[in-house]
Order: structure tokens, then C-alpha cells, then sequence
């Protein structure tokens, strides 16, 4: 009964009836006792490591059993903090509140046993908490703004952090789901509206990192099957607490900048060891989250996790080189990028481009020098200090390809400098951008025969049939330049779905993918998937395999190993519409793919490319086709040239 006895859900796991003033009838020989005997449940006890029950004959010897528990053991049976409330709203005298917020806020199984749901019966790992959080937050409010009228709100901060919170940090272990429903329900005391007290939610986070991974998935479990309002009641305050004390943050670094270089600084707040603890705990918590959130297919946008504050706030290129030394005893966001939006993995990523190409030019110069000191009086050999390629208009392709595929991955990390043969000019960009769109709008082109156009989606895919290729060389070369437009940060349109973004990336891909490619071959799978009728089979008539174009006319693949001889049913659907998606997407262009993808980390390999999210990666490339109107309205202005024009 109850967690072992261990009074951390002891009162949770009571039947639904009796009343707590009835006797439970057991009929014993449900039980394997043969006796015709009915006994009752008179009282249920716990006490130290152990429960008790103390069972009658009947209905009428409950009611005169004279067996009392010992005045020092521990009823079963704990009133919840709904009849806390009560109590407390109602009371008059500061002492007695006192002890009614002590005696209740104290007790992991009080907290555990309260605000049950009408379905908390069916509490489990993957389900639900059995706790109505709505009930939760009004008795938590009303709780709260009671004891600020009497002007003792830091009597339940003390409650918390000297009794309940030591009990979770150094309590034994939950041994069910019913007793992490704190974890589930505290949030909407300790999150409360205004600015939460660190002394409140630092303790609580850390015991909640303290769970076993099995736990901590469970509550993450709730949290995902749950209220959205909560979900982001959770995401919203965490964010709000790190958001405060990013200031008192940029200052502490700075400070301590200052100090090792025997600079004196001017006083201003400095970081608590509360104040840190806030911000990796609560960036912890929020990593957890996100972990959720993937786990179960991206409920919430990646958006959602993002803090633009801290590209406004923080020096995230010191943050950067402090995480690439690993510096101990601070925060590093970079350790966090869920938290980063595009502006501030882009900063990083210009960081990490000039970085590679200093050390690039930096060993061009170096041999250099080495050479003009060994050279005994011959040609000196010399490093360019540019990625210099010079081509010809009419032979583009072919002179960008023959430049490329003598170019070792340290020179790719260089400055690239674009001339075209016969013509004068300075590259400041504009070169660049015109070779990249000139060159990839033709090796782009299906009629180049290395990518398959999808008309509906105007996008391009590689292409699956094999003898087309020339030589899987040339999607190695393909990736670098779709690499070097990211590095020499050039945008372009390049007309590839999210799914190759999510593949560089080496995320998997989805049903939702391909729709983006083929709509409507992604809305026919996915009628597969919602058909309900009983005739499933008579409708489809679907095996695992399917047809494409091939050089010889139509021919037929199958998708699992005897496929053509295997029906899709109801039952097995999903797996034909998984391999289906798997093979349009992986299976059928997996060596050009990786071919593609060889060339393109030649380039981009770094720490900073896995930190973005796949449709962040894409912004990068082609920039954002999302116009916000109303921001543009905001911004620009109407201004009168003459009577009859007026120019915005």
C-alpha cells in the first residue's frame, strides 16, 4: 500500500469506496480462502516501512472494533490540500495557518493525494497524472494570496525548503507513478504569476533532475498528453527566470574579464550562487523539454525554445570560445542551442567560418615562409591566401568542376574569390552570388539528369536511376558548392525540401517530407493511414512494392524482401507507408546522397552546423520566403515627392 509505507503516496492508493468512514468487503474466496466468511477492512495504518489493515467479520463488529492505532503511527488516510484550503481561508489566528501550512505543505503524500482527477485511477507511465491541474493552480493561488494578506508569504517558502524539498533531494527514490504527481502539479505553485522565487524553484528543479531517466520520461509523458496551456506555462516561466538574470550574467563575465586582467571594475550586482544555479538548472530542465518535444514528433515548434534575448544580451562569440575550450564554472549557451535563434546560430556560424579561414590563411602564410627559407634558389612554390577559381562563361560547369577537384578540404576553408575569364571587377560579393546562382540553376537542372523535378512542389530531389550519373563524383563536388554557398555565407535559391536539410543533419525523415516533395502522393499515403472502412483491401489492393519509370518502361521495386507477395493491410499499413517514405527518400538515392553529403561537410564540418534545426539550415541557404506585411507596414514610411505622388 502506498510506496512501500514510506508516507510519500500512502493515501493515493485507496479504492474509490468505501467513504473513509465505511468498512471495504472482501469476499474471500475471490481471494483463493475457502470460507464462506466476509471480512471487512475496519482500518488501514502505516508506519514506518510497513501498512497495516485491521479486518472484522462484518459490517456491525466495524463499527464497535475497540483496535486503535498507536497515538504515535501515521493514518493512512491524509486530508488534501483542497480541505487545506478550507482550513486556512478560514482561519483567522497567524499560528494556526502556521501550522496548517506547515503540516500540509510538509508531506510528499499530502501533495501526492491532492487534487485528484475523476480518471486518477488510471494514472500510469505513459498516460496521465490523475491530477487536475485547473483545481491545482485556483488552490494554489488562493493559498498564496491568503497568506500575503497577512503579510507572511515567506512562511511558505520556508515550509518548502526546510522540510519538503530536503525530503525530495535526500528522500528515497519514488517507487510509482502516483508519487511523482508533485513533480506534476508543484510547477503551478512554484511558477506562480509574478517572479518566482529562485529559493522555491531551484531546489525543486534539482530534485527533479535528480529522478531515474524512467521517471523524469514519465512526468515529460504527462506534460506532452496533457494541457498545451500548461506546456507552456512550464516553457514561458523557465524561459522568463534565465531572461532576468541574463543581465546579472553578461555583468559577472564582464567582472570577471576585468579581474584576470587586473582591470578595476566598477561595483554593480554580481551572480549568486543562486543565481547561477537558476540558470543551468532551469536550462537543464528546459533541455529535458525539448528532448520531450522531439520524442514526441515536434508538438511544439523548435521556436517555441527560443530566448532572443541572449543574442541581445550575451557575447555569444565569447561564449563560443569559452565552449570550445570547455572553460569550467560557467554557463555556455552554446551547450543549449535550442535556446538560440537563427540570427544567433548564423553570428556563430560566421564565427566558426572566419575562425577556420584565419587558420587557413594563417598555414598558407606559414608555408610560405617556410619555403622562401628552404628554396635554394628555384621557384618558389606559394600557398594562395584565396580559394581562387577563374572560369569561363560558356564552360562554367566544366572549369568550376576541374577547379574543385584538385582543391584540398584545407583550402576549401579560404576566402573565395570568383574571376571570369575577360572580365575586370573587384568580388565584393556580387561576383559571388552571380557564379552561384549561374552554376547551380544549371547543374540543378533535371535536364542535367543528376535530379528528379517535382512540378507540384517546384522542388528537385536526386535522382534514382543509377546510369544517368556520369560519376558519383559529381554530386561530391555538388556538395561542396552547396557547402561553400553556406560558409562564404551566400544566399541562393537551392530548390531541395527540408528533407535533405534533416538528412545533413542526420535526422530522420518523415511521411510529412514527402508530402512537401509530392503532395499528392503524400495525401494518397496518408488516406491510407485514415481509411476506416472494413473493406480495406478490397479498396486499396496494395502490396508492399511499388512501380516507377524506369530506362525500360514501368518496373516494379519491392519494399521489404518478398514484398510483392505481401498484402497491406489495416494492420500493417503503417510499416508499408514507413518503407514506402524510406525508399523514395533514403533507400533509392542513398549513394548520391552520400556522395553529396561528403562534399558538403568538406566544407561545413564543424560543431555549430548540428546545432541548427533543419528549417533553420535551409533559412540560411535560401534565405526566409515569409514576409511579415504588418512589420513592414510598421516600419517603412509614406513620403510626398509632389501633390500627386506620394513614394512608401
Amino acid at each position: 500500500v502506498g510506496g512501500g509505507g514510506r508516507g510519500e503516496g500512502a493515501c493515493l492508493l485507496l479504492p474509490p469506496s468505501p467513504r473513509k468512514d465505511e468498512g471495504t468487503s472482501v469476499d474471500r474466496e475471490e481471494e483463493g480462502v475457502c470460507s464462506p466468511c466476509v471480512a471487512v477492512a475496519a482500518r488501514i495504518f502505516c508506519g514506518g516501512d510497513q501498512s497495516f489493515v485491521t479486518l472484522v467479520q462484518s459490517e456491525q463488529d466495524a463499527a464497535h472494533d475497540s483496535r486503535r492505532p498507536h497515538p504515535s503511527s501515521l493514518p493512512l488516510y491524509l486530508p488534501s490540500l483542497q480541505r487545506a484550503q478550507e482550513l486556512i481561508l478560514a482561519s483567522q489566528s497567524q499560528e494556526d495557518i502556521c501550522s496548517l501550512v506547515q503540516r500540509f505543505f510538509s508531506s510528499k503524500a499530502c501533495l501526492n493525494g491532492s487534487f485528484l482527477a475523476e480518471s486518477h485511477y488510471g494514472t500510469g507511465e505513459s498516460t496521465h497524472s490523475g491530477v487536475d491541474l485547473a483545481c491545482a493552480s485556483q488552490v494554489f493561488f488562493s493559498i498564496r494570496l491568503r497568506l500575503q494578506q497577512l503579510q507572511a508569504p515567506q512562511l511558505l517558502t520556508a515550509t518548502l525548503c526546510t522540510e519538503l524539498f530536503p525530503s525530495l533531494l535526500s528522500g528515497p527514490l519514488p517507487s510509482s507513478p502516483e508519487c511523482l504527481r508533485l513533480f506534476h502539479s508543484l510547477p503551478a505553485l512554484l511558477l506562480s504569476p509574478g517572479d518566482p522565487a529562485l529559493e522555491e524553484v531551484v531546489p525543486f528543479i534539482k530534485a527533479f533532475l535528480g529522478l531515474p531517466s524512467k521517471h523524469k520520461t514519465s512526468i515529460g509523458n504527462w506534460l506532452f498528453n496533457g494541457s498545451r496551456e500548461y506546456l507552456h506555462f512550464w516553457i514561458d516561466k523557465l524561459k522568463g527566470i534565465i531572461v532576468k538574470l541574463l543581465p546579472k550574467m553578461k555583468r559577472s563575465i564582464d567582472e570577471n574579464e576585468k579581474a584576470a586582467n587586473l582591470i578595476k571594475s566598477e561595483a554593480s550586482p554580481s551572480m549568486t550562487e543562486m543565481d547561477k544555479e537558476a540558470i543551468s538548472t532551469g536550462l537543464e530542465l528546459l533541455s529535458y523539454i525539448h528532448l520531450w518535444n522531439t520524442t514526441h514528433k515536434d508538438v511544439l515548434s523548435h521556436t517555441e525554445f527560443h530566448i532572443p534575448q541572449v543574442t541581445d544580451v550575451m557575447d555569444l562569440v565569447y561564449d563560443y570560445l569559452c565552449w570550445l575550450e570547455n572553460r569550467p564554472g560557467m554557463v555556455k549557451f552554446c551547450s543549449y542551442p535550442f535556446v538560440l535563434d537563427p540570427c544567433a546560430k548564423a553570428e556563430l556560424m560566421t564565427a566558426e567560418s572566419r575562425v577556420q579561414m584565419h587558420i587557413a590563411v594563417h598555414t598558407a602564410h606559414r608555408r610560405n615562409v617556410e619555403a622562401l627559407f628552404s628554396s635554394q634558389g628555384g621557384l618558389l612554390d606559394l600557398s594562395p591566401s584565396f580559394l581562387e577559381l577563374t572560369v569561363n562563361r560558356p564552360s562554367l560547369i566544366r572549369d568550376t568542376l576541374a577547379g574543385l577537384a584538385s582543391v584540398s578540404q584545407q583550402d576549401l576553408k579560404k576566402p573565395l574569390k570568383i574571376n571570369f575569364v575577360g572580365e575586370e571587377g573587384f568580388d565584393a560579393g556580387g561576383v559571388q552570388k552571380e557564379f552561384f546562382m549561374l552554376l547551380l540553376s544549371e547543374i540543378l537542372d533535371p535536364n542535367f539528369g543528376m535530379f528528379r523535378h517535382y512540378d507540384e512542389s517546384n522542388l528537385i530531389w536526386f535522382s534514382d536511376q543509377m546510369i544517368l550519373y556520369e560519376s558519383l563524383d559529381h554530386f561530391t563536388l555538388i556538395g561542396v558548392l552547396c557547402g561553400l554557398v553556406i560558409y562564404n555565407q551566400v544566399i541562393v535559391d537551392l530548390p531541395f525540401p527540408t528533407a535533405l536539410y534533416k538528412k545533413l543533419l542526420n535526422k530522420s525523415v518523415d511521411l510529412s517530407d514527402l508530402t512537401e516533395l509530392s503532395p499528392s502522393l503524400g495525401k494518397g499515403l496518408e488516406a491510407i493511414l485514415s481509411y476506416e472502412g472494413e473493406d480495406f483491401e478490397e479498396q486499396f489492393q496494395l502490396s508492399f512494392e511499388l512501380t516507377r519509370s524506369g530506362l525500360d518502361g514501368i518496373e516494379s521495386v519491392d519494399l521489404v524482401q518478398g514484398g510483392s507477395h505481401k498484402p497491406v493491410t489495416k494492420d500493417n499499413r503503417k510499416d508499408y507507408v514507413y518503407n514506402y517514405v524510406q525508399y523514395v527518400l533514403t533507400g533509392s538515392v542513398s549513394e548520391p546522397f552520400q556522395a553529396f553529403s561528403k562534399g558538403f561537410m568538406k566544407v561545413c564540418e564543424g560543431k555549430v552546423i548540428h546545432m541548427f534545426h533543419p528549417r533553420e539550415l535551409m533559412a540560411l541557404v535560401v534565405g526566409n520566403s515569409v514576409l511579415d506585411w504588418s512589420l513592414m507596414e510598421e516600419v517603412c514610411v509614406t513620403v510626398c515627392v509632389c501633390d500627386c505622388v506620394c513614394v512608401t
